[in-house]
């Protein structure tokens, strides 16, 4: 897959995923072209898209990149973060002024959708976190604001996992 003429916010067509590997790449591509927000929901964090060097420094440089970068990671799963030791998590024990992890609230817990925005531009989205098919986006800001909609409700009523808290690496 070739995304070098897609460019957050700017430019681009809309992508079709199917295996883990294009997930990964359109991730990690939004990702790394992100400079201010970075929401991700999903099950467990996919370990094929999320759990790995490449995103994680990603991720790293947009905390680090400016004092009003906001990462937000909505687990429905969190029990498989801890037992992995995902790479995101770790992150954000590291920058949690900037990673932000919540559980969704009970009554979201049949939430099965998996979902990446980038700075209110870009977005991958897969109708079933446990399936890699799914759509993305480099500039389409009417679907993102349909996506961010969901994802502000899901994190409005999510909570910190008390695990999370009580974690010490």
């Amino acid at each position: 897959m070739d995304l070098t003429t897609q460019s957050l916010g700017k430019a681009g067509e809309r992508l079709s995923c199917g295996s883990s590997e294009e997930v990964r790449t359109i991730g990690t591509t939004l990702a790394s072209q992100c400079r201010r927000t970075l929401d991700i929901c999903g099950r467990a964090l996919d370990p094929h898209v999320f759990d790995n060097v490449e995103f994680a420094d990603a991720v790293k440089a947009l905390a680090i990149s400016s004092r009003f970068a906001r990462i937000r990671l909505l687990v429905l799963q969190p029990e498989q973060l801890y037992a992995r030791g995902h790479q995101l998590l770790l992150l954000a024990h590291e920058l949690p002024t900037y990673i932000h992890v919540r559980v969704p609230g009970t009554e979201d817990r049949d939430f099965n959708e998996a979902i990446l925005i980038a700075d209110d531009a870009g977005y991958v989205h897969r109708r079933l976190s446990d399936r890699y098919e799914g759509i993305a986006h480099f500039n389409d800001r009417a679907y993102v604001r349909e996506l961010a909609r969901r994802f502000d409700d899901l994190w409005d009523h999510g909570a910190i996992d008390q695990n999370f808290r009580r974690l010490s690496l």
